[in-house]
C-alpha cells in the first residue's frame, strides 16, 4: 500500500480540508502516521496550492 500517488485512499477528504488549511493542521499526529516521509505530503500540498491559485486566477474578480 504505498501513498505516493496521486490518489491517496487513507484520505479521502484531503481535497476539501486542503481549502481549509490542511490535513495536517487538523490532524498532526495522524498525518506522520499515514505519511511518514515528509517528501510526498509536501508535494500534496504544493499540488493543492498550484490548485488553488489556478481557481483563484480563473475566477472573474467583481
Amino acid at each position: 500500500m504505498s501513498l505516493r500517488g496521486p490518489s491517496r485512499p487513507t484520505l479521502p477528504s484531503t481535497e476539501e480540508q486542503g481549502e481549509v488549511g490542511g490535513d495536517r493542521d487538523l490532524y498532526p499526529e495522524d498525518s506522520t502516521k499515514e505519511m511518514p516521509d515528509r517528501q510526498s505530503h509536501r508535494a500534496g500540498q504544493e499540488e493543492m496550492s498550484e490548485r488553488l491559485h489556478m481557481i483563484a486566477t480563473l475566477t472573474p474578480r467583481r
